[in-house]
């Protein structure tokens, strides 16, 4: 196991609270439903899972997603040593996201990543991932780090994991988690699903509406599976 996954899955599954007024009931909250899974189980994990029960969609697993496109690296580390010493030096709750955004926006060295660092929810844009992210990036030395919580709760105004520093690999990550390859086990066919576009092998924009695919447009076979992008 890598730093980086070992750090998601200490993510993944920590205990971010409870609420009787929350939907999660007794264990339906994503870091109670996370617990108990064996390395090789959390490695083994589908990259996505198609769902045509109620309308076709697609679900990228987040570890897996995250595992790809961020690293603990050492420089992540020292950053993260700094965003602490930030907290404690002006007596900040961890878990606040301005005190977040302010961080990113004191130490952030424009070079590639030219915007101002924002807090960003996935929640707030449509994507494909399994639990919801909350985030913000920022550049140092012209390397690009992301400042991130996962979402472990029922309801999404709270529920976040204690913050985490992670080095981005590419900085347009989080635009993937748009994006899913179908593919059917018969024959072969395949197209690409980027948001709610869905596109064949030469770049044409499938006719089936995706929500609606149900079948391969090839072959009728119900065998029909998903895979998360290669991460770029």
């Amino acid at each position: 196991m890598t730093k980086t996954q070992n750090r998601l899955i200490e993510m993944l599954t920590e205990n971010t609270g409870v609420h009787f007024l929350d939907s999660g009931m007794s264990n339906g909250r994503h870091w109670q439903q996370n617990q108990g899974h064996t390395l090789s189980e959390w490695q083994n994990r589908p990259s996505a899972l198609l769902d045509t029960d109620y309308g076709t969609s697609v679900t990228l697993d987040v570890f897996g997603f995250l595992s790809d496109r961020l690293r603990l690296s050492e420089q992540a580390e020292q950053v993260q040593a700094q965003f602490s010493e930030f907290i404690d030096e002006n007596n900040y709750s961890l878990w606040d996201c301005s005190a977040m955004e302010e961080f990113a926006q004191l130490v952030h060295e424009p070079s590639t990543l030219e915007r101002t660092p924002e807090i960003v929810n996935t929640y707030n844009f449509e994507n494909l991932l399994s639990q919801v992210l909350q985030f913000v990036e920022f550049e140092i030395n012209g390397v690009q780090f992301v400042l991130l919580q996962i979402h472990g709760g029922a309801d999404v105004r709270g529920g976040y994991t204690a913050p985490q520093v992670f080095e981005v690999l590419s900085e347009y990550w989080i635009y993937q988690s748009t994006e899913a390859l179908i593919s059917c086990a018969d024959c072969g066919w395949y197209a690409t699903l980027n948001g709610p576009d869905f596109y064949d092998p030469d770049g044409l924009q499938v006719e089936t509406k995706f929500y609606e695919l149900k079948a391969c447009p090839e072959c009728q076979s119900y065998k029909l599976t998903a895979e998360a992008p290669e991460a770029y």
